[in-house]
């Protein structure tokens, strides 16, 4: 049960009243799930961060790579590869090149 809404025949907005979940957006990577189903987590993440099967159902345990995810209960940000993690502390991982504010991230330093 929950409120649902359709864009040209595909599902687009689903507010679960079982759980509290919520989706936005078709389903795939650009789907964002609010997720408070997990007994100890609350999360926010893109529709294809945790890998599912047919039927849709989540497997928390496997990660797909793509995407990203907030958990709201630790803590803590995490970019689906892995290149990117802000911890429950406050500590950022920052991998595989790129740049921040001019400074140039290389895989072990950062340099400005």
């Amino acid at each position: 049960m929950g409120l649902f809404g359709y864009y040209h025949g595909e599902r687009t907005i689903f507010l679960n009243s079982d759980d509290g979940s919520a989706r936005f957006g078709k389903s795939g990577a650009a789907q964002i799930v609010i997720d408070p189903s997990q007994s100890d987590r609350a999360y926010i993440y893109s529709g294809e961060y945790f890998a599912s099967d047919p039927n849709g159902n989540i497997n928390y345990n496997k990660k797909t790579g793509n995407g990203m995810l907030i958990d709201l209960s630790t803590p803590s940000i995490e970019y689906g590869n892995g290149n990117f993690k802000v911890n429950s502390s406050g500590h950022l991982t920052a991998k595989g090149g790129g740049a921040i504010a001019g400074w140039s991230i290389g895989t072990e330093t950062i340099n400005g």
